[in-house]
């Protein structure tokens, strides 16, 4: 290295000066901060106060790749000579590396440097020793500069080794995503097919990371005619997977994304099987009675050491449907809550609170059991639930207090009546859809409704007009109206009327078909204050307007 080299710095070492993590040795980093590709390395060894720690610095910084040299030759400067170096009592005026005591005067011709007393070693700064006469340490052009000896380069062992450890984890990574994979599908389709019980086809499979390495299987379909499907099914422990070994029963499997009917899971969980998972988390999972939507649901199924369940409990995301489902004896117990639900999303009926306990079977739900609270009343009583080929439902128990203009408008909505309706109440009903179950009702009971009336016909107008005149429309109201009903597709029969109206007292039938047409006939009778007697009102016509004429 010449004494009259200039260095400049490299965009890395411009860089490293914004880094501080890219040049670590103090030494080095404060010779690159006066490297400014005009001073030459003699001056900037003068300015620092150890030519030897300079030069070491600027092989290191070059070596580095942080400096270079500038191009511009000391053939091309000012001599040397003929522009002293800066000496320490010069630099003292303009530095404030060290105190201006503990340097030694100089004269303008004197060659002798100072150390300086700015030092990143945390030691002393060594004094160099004076030269014998002056002008020893001037630069003289005529004498040639001592060769630059560079160190040879050292082979680059730790690059190696680098490059060797990179190239291993891509080869990891790529043989773990380049894995023919497919080669286990088909030995996973027959141990799920085995657990559910049900024919299983699995669309993807494929390794996943996060949290953790796993197997994820995806777009399963469930069922000869894939009536089930799971979007995500996550097996932990991809390694074992791999190597065909059984997983461990602490791993924990995701279910994310299914609709699975009622009777795959009662089939499911009433298997015992040793080598299940002990825990199953589920998201969003769609429960269906049979082409029914029971809830979406989340939760977590846990099994016992042997196989066998222990408990299922799921949920609605805000929590408003709840079921739990566990062993009672021999069969599976079922416990099911809900507030503010609706059976189907466009259902007519919202049950302001749902409660029933009973057992689960694989064909049918058996509720013995049963709160329901709708149309501002309530029912209590059983309810028997079968998805197998009967599909439908039956049922029966005790009505309080249903609001009786509602329940008209859900299966008469043209006859407008109000009041309280209290009774018994049995029923049945076969259907894939909540449209077929209501086509296909069939529901009888004896009915007592309190404070009511009925928009469709005047009874007390008509025994009034007499015979040969027509009464249609009006208002009927009473304090109190009993009938046994009977509800088929063909039609209602209200049979054995009796109504308490305030001075008029009625008794009879009346019939309404599929079609709304009404018939039927009321023995109508007035006290003697309002001048009249009894009269036989034939009722007919349809709603919203009936007509009304004594016989």
């Amino acid at each position: 290295m010449n004494s009259s080299d200039i260095y400049v710095k490299t965009p890395q070492g411009e860089e490293a000066m914004t880094q501080r993590t890219r040049v670590v040795q103090r030494s080095q980093r404060m010779v690159l901060i006066l490297v400014d590709g005009k001073t030459r390395v003699a001056e900037l060894g003068a300015k620092i106060g150890d030519a030897r720690l300079t030069e070491t610095a600027l092989k290191e910084l070059e070596a580095g790749g942080f400096i270079a040299l500038s191009g511009v030759q000391a053939a091309e400067a000012p001599v040397l000579a003929d522009r002293p170096l800066v000496t320490p009592s010069q630099l003292s005026r303009l530095s404030t590396f060290g105190p201006k005591s503990a340097q030694a005067a100089a004269s303008p011709g004197a060659a002798t440097v100072m150390p300086s007393s700015f030092s990143t070693f945390a030691r002393p700064p060594l004094v160099k020793a004076a030269p014998a006469s002056p002008g020893a340490h001037e630069v003289n052009p005529e004498m040639p500069e001592k060769a630059d000896v560079r160190p040879e380069p050292r082979f680059p062992v730790g690059k190696l080794m680098a490059g060797a450890l990179g190239l291993g984890v891509l080869a990891i990574v790529a043989g773990i995503f380049l894995y023919p994979y497919d080669h286990h599908r088909a030995s996973f389709e027959a141990k799920l097919s085995r657990q559910l019980g049900v024919p299983v086809k699995i669309g993807e499979i494929g390794p996943r990371f996060m949290p953790g390495p796993m197997l994820e299987l995806g777009n399963l379909r469930l069922g000869q005619e894939g009536q089930g499907r799971i979007e995500k099914l996550r097996l932990p422990g991809l390694w074992s997977h791999l190597r065909n070994q059984e997983m461990d029963r602490n791993d924990v499997i995701e279910i994310h994304g299914a609709r699975l009917p009622m009777e795959y899971l009662s089939r499911w969980w009433a298997k015992r099987d040793p080598g299940a998972p002990a825990r199953i988390q589920v998201r969003q999972l769609e429960l269906l009675m049979g082409a029914r939507s029971l809830a979406v649901l989340d939760g977590e199924i846990q099994r016992k050491t042997d196989g066998s369940l222990q408990q299922a409990l799921l949920h609605s995301a805000d929590r408003s449907v709840r079921l739990e489902v566990a062993p009672q004896g021999k069969e599976l117990g079922i416990n099911f809550e809900a507030s503010a639900w609706k059976p189907q999303p466009d259902s007519p009926v919202t049950f302001v609170f749902a409660s029933a306990k009973g057992i689960l079977q694989e064909h049918s739900l058996r509720l013995n059991s049963v709160d329901l609270r709708f149309l501002d009343g309530r029912y209590e009583g059983d309810l028997l639930i079968d998805w197998g080929a009967g599909q439908g439902m039956a049922g029966s128990g005790t009505l309080h207090r249903i609001n009786t203009s509602s329940l008209a408008a859900l299966w008469v909505p043209q006859l407008k009546m109000s009041g309280e309706l209290s009774g018994s109440l049995r029923f049945r009903a076969q259907g894939n859809s909540p449209e077929d179950l209501l086509a296909d009702l069939e529901a009888e009971g004896n009915w007592r409704v309190e404070h009511g009336e009925i928009r469709a016909t005047d009874l007390a107008n008509a025994v009034r007009l007499g015979r040969g005149r027509v009464a249609r429309g009006g208002i009927t109201r009473f304090e109190r109206l009993t009938t046994d009903v009977r509800l088929a597709p063909s039609g209602i029969r209200f049979s054995n009327i009796q109504m308490a109206a305030g001075l008029m007292q009625a008794q009879g039938y009346l019939d309404v078909d599929a079609a709304g047409d009404f018939r039927g006939r009321l023995e109508v009778f007035l006290s003697r204050s309002t001048g009249g007697g009894g009269a036989l009102v034939k009722l007919g016509g349809r709603l919203p307007n009936l007509e009304a004429s004594i016989q």
